[in-house]
């Protein structure tokens, strides 16, 4: 089936001869990028609904806002393409972009803005990079929905997923804020994964829909790339059923690493036996996650939105910002530094977790749940505390 393209935006008119040109199994082929035949970038609103079509974005290279790859609209039989993908190894892919009906699409660098959608039956791989909030993983056949096969890269908050779409995580970053409707499915490929603290041994699927995955719910683990990957109803995800696929994770990649400048690269996050310390110009990325392990934060500064598993977590100075979640035994010990940016913030701290304010500043609300302790002998304490469900509060300074 060929379908009519349609190409529209900034620049077309320069566009004309070079989408002509074929290549590597296509009929046409656009390349953008530095060095690349058809220059550095193609305008917004640029549309393609036509088979045997592959555009790829190098580093430099740039598309703009509302990138349209798909069959045509007009076809009411909903016909897949043959023969379509899109590659990115760099550059910048801007928000909005829409892929579907048979596209491959691989991402292996470079940044996609937000709101991207992809619809069923077009994959995406994603192994690099980083792909904004508002990911939409799609259904428009009846035979299921999109699939996202990621192995590494860095995915922003508010991955959505529709019934019949299906997530593979075996590596990267995920954010915060999963939603998966009923009938859509995420497997996470790894090894030792924990609910709520107790083993899970893989390989098996567990339905939330009966157990109602939820509040004080949270699973832990470690990705098959190495990366630590934390859910929970603190981050508001929402998932009706997660299979757990048994893989040996990645080597540790340290055993004790310092940051003490803004050009340092920081891992993602914690494993057991790692010691991670941020110091001097030292930056720790958003969505870290540790399961064991300790941070020693003397200056610097941490992102928000760490999610914490039984880590040691020691701050005499820089900056931790809101967002923080602690888990099952973690264990934060404030001498000084500021914990927190604005008020509105949150740190909560569950199943036994605790913390010991000796000085600094903290800059949230904070709620402590589930025998979590909480001891103030000093500092300066802003926003609101909640004790619940066990929580303990052991007050000899400090103030409030």
């Amino acid at each position: 089936m060929h379908h009519q393209m349609y190409a529209g935006g900034i620049g077309i008119l320069a566009l004309v001869a070079p989408i002509s040109h074929a290549g590597g199994g296509f009929t046409t082929v656009i390349s953008i990028g530095t060095g690349q035949p058809d220059g550095l970038s193609l305008g917004n609103s640029f549309e393609i609904f036509t088979d045997d079509f592959q555009v790829n974005l190098f580093p430099g290279g740039s598309i703009g806002e509302s990138f349209d790859f798909r069959s045509d609209p007009p076809n009411a039989a909903m016909v897949a393409f043959t023969n379509a993908e899109f590659n990115m190894s760099g550059g910048m892919l801007g928000r909005g972009a829409t892929f579907g009906d048979g596209v491959v699409v691989n991402i292996s660098g470079g940044s996609a803005e937000d709101s991207m959608a992809v619809s069923e039956p077009a994959v995406l791989n994603f192994s690099g990079g980083y792909i904004g909030d508002r990911l939409d993983l799609r259904q428009t056949f009846d035979t299921g929905g999109a699939a996202l096969n990621m192995t590494g890269g860095r995915l922003g908050d508010d991955l959505s997923l529709r019934s019949g779409a299906a997530a593979r995580i075996a590596g990267g970053v995920v954010g915060r804020d999963i939603f998966a409707r009923s009938g859509s499915s995420i497997e996470l490929v790894g090894n030792g994964f924990t609910l709520n603290g107790a083993p899970v041994v893989g390989p098996v699927t567990l339905d939330f829909r009966a157990t109602t995955f939820g509040f004080r719910d949270v699973v832990a683990g470690v990705l098959e790339d190495g990366t630590p990957i934390v859910f929970s109803d603190l981050a508001q995800d929402e998932i009706p059923e997660l299979t757990f696929i048994v893989a040996t994770p990645a080597p540790i990649a340290f055993t004790n690493l310092t940051l003490d400048d803004a050009m340092d690269v920081a891992p993602t996050g914690l494993r057991s036996g790692q010691l991670l310390t941020v110091r001097g110009d030292g930056a720790v990325d958003d969505d870290f996650v540790a399961i064991g392990g300790t941070l020693i934060v003397e200056g610097g500064n941490v992102g928000s939105n760490a999610e914490l598993v039984g880590t040691s977590v020691q701050i005499s100075g820089g900056t931790v910002l809101g967002g923080l979640h602690a888990f099952q035994g973690t264990d934060i010990t404030m001498t000084d530094g500021t914990l927190g940016h604005q008020f509105g913030e949150d740190l909560a701290l569950r199943s036994g977790s605790s913390i010991d304010v000796q000085g600094g500043q903290l800059v949230v609300d904070f709620t402590a749940t589930d025998t979590s302790d909480v001891t103030v002998s000093d500092g300066t304490i802003g926003g609101n505390l909640f004790l619940a469900y066990g929580g303990h509060l052991n007050v000899s300074g400090g103030d409030f």
